[in-house]
């Protein structure tokens, strides 16, 4: 790597450094929670006489440019003799709440001849879309961890170096020569952080670790920035006890989920998104056995219209389940407020829309909407998620929503606002169209009435 690629990661260490000063307080930290139900989107392949064959395992949840919702699982052979051990198989469905999503089959085989392994096979996709609107895959291929690209968020291609292998990152310091899984990559300002696992399988075993890397360049992934974010602690130090790493930026915070013992899931909290302790619980915050009453394995969180949702395990044989995710904290004001006019869309033709109306932390028990930024005319009224409205711009221009929130104890939150291009309807479009036709062809013709005498 040439000194001006170093630069970048010398800039982001003295930024890593500057981190771990800074200790996080939880006094007012958000708390996730599970909001309702879990409905199950997919689960196990069996073949023609309903035999098991293949148990789904890690997972991620995305939203594709088409708008249908994709859901990619490793799923590993139940057959010994099975050459390849674990392949990257593909759901989807139009709905993010609907139940046992549409099966669309084998996604990504090993592919041997870019360095990936028939042994170890591909496990555990995650998928992030940048702001430039790409989609980026990494996922374990049996010697390290690998990236695959899309345009779409359906179709991927394989990315290869100059040597012509898909995998970007190789093996960690710790524990010497044991090959990475288990990816998730975050974006956080204009750094790449990519999380893994590493599992002691040395002899004597040594505990297993979350392992944390950062780039400026999503390529490039040195060995010198290869640092243990968590390990150890309440979570335990058996070699599986830092298995599938979920990192998120919430609420000016890091959230790191871990898989530990007893299958359950760890989520520590920290202001430095490369330290969530080693052998140290000072950043951890709850585990979902004790605080939701059940273990949850293999969490993950998607988010969507400013709105999170939980992803994990059914169990085993395994499955793929989510639910509503919420933030509940004790403090302040509710946070991210957000809104969205029909659940987005760029343009409508109609005045009468439909709000998607969200704010976290604290929860909201009132909201205030109006077509103006004064709130002139408006009350307090109950919060809804969902809320009809009359936009009160006119047609042919951007009409704007404001929106604010407040809790039980009349803490209000940040004005948010929502925008959407009013365009008159097509009938209504030329109609007017033809008046200011005729219109035009009157006042021509009183011209050349007039010039003509």
């Amino acid at each position: 790597m040439t000194k001006q690629k170093n630069m970048p990661i010398i800039i982001t260490a003295i930024t890593m450094i500057s981190w771990l000063i800074s200790i996080p307080t939880f006094a007012d930290t958000p708390f996730p929670q599970v909001d309702g139900d879990w409905w199950q989107i997919s689960g196990n392949r069996t073949n023609a006489a309903g035999e098991l064959t293949h148990d789904p395992i890690d997972f991620c949840v995305w939203k594709a440019d088409d708008g249908s919702w994709q859901e990619q699982a490793c799923i590993r052979s139940l057959n010994p003799s099975q050459e390849v051990k674990r392949l990257l198989y593909r759901w989807s469905d139009n709905n993010i709440t609907n139940l046992y999503w549409e099966t669309n089959g084998v996604n990504m085989l090993p592919d041997t001849s870019v360095g990936e392994t028939f042994g170890g096979g591909l496990t555990s996709p995650h998928v992030l879309k940048n702001d430039d609107g790409m989609y980026y895959m990494v996922y374990g291929g049996g010697a390290g961890i690998c990236l695959a690209e899309s345009s779409d968020g359906i179709n991927f291609t394989r990315h290869t170096n100059e040597a012509g292998k898909s995998i970007i990152i190789t093996a960690s310091a710790y524990p010497p020569n044991d090959w990475p899984r288990d990816p998730c990559l975050m974006k956080y300002s204009n750094t790449y952080y990519c999380y893994y696992t590493v599992t002691g399988k040395q002899s004597p075993p040594v505990p297993g670790a979350v392992i944390g890397r950062w780039t400026t360049n999503i390529y490039d992934w040195s060995m010198s920035t290869n640092v243990i974010v968590s390990l150890g602690g309440i979570a335990g130090d058996n070699p599986w006890s830092a298995e599938c790493p979920h990192a998120v930026y919430r609420f000016g915070k890091f959230y790191l989920f871990r898989s530990g013992q007893n299958s359950d899931t760890y989520i520590y909290c920290s202001t430095n998104p490369l330290y969530f302790g080693v052998n140290d619980d000072s950043l951890f915050l709850t585990n979902f056995a004790a605080s939701y009453g059940s273990k949850l394995d293999g969490v993950e969180v998607i988010r969507y219209n400013s709105r999170d949702y939980f992803g994990a395990l059914t169990g085993n044989p395994n499955g793929s389940k989510l639910a509503k995710l919420k933030w509940i904290a004790t403090n302040g004001p509710p946070r991210n407020p957000s809104v969205y006019i029909n659940d987005g869309a760029a343009t409508v033709t109609v005045e009468n829309v439909e709000l998607t109306l969200y704010a976290e932390a604290t929860e909201p028990v009132e909201m205030m909407i109006a077509n103006n930024a004064a709130f002139t005319g408006s009350s307090w009224t109950n919060y809804s998620y969902y809320f009809p409205w009359m936009l009160g711009g006119s047609f042919n221009q951007e009409n704007i929503v404001y929106v604010k929130y407040r809790d039980s104890d009349n803490m209000e939150s940040e004005t948010v606002t929502g925008t959407i291009f009013l365009l008159p309807e097509p009938m209504l479009f030329w109609i007017l169209n033809f008046g200011f036709w005729i219109c035009y062809r009157m006042k021509l013709k009183s011209k050349i009435s007039i010039y003509n005498n």
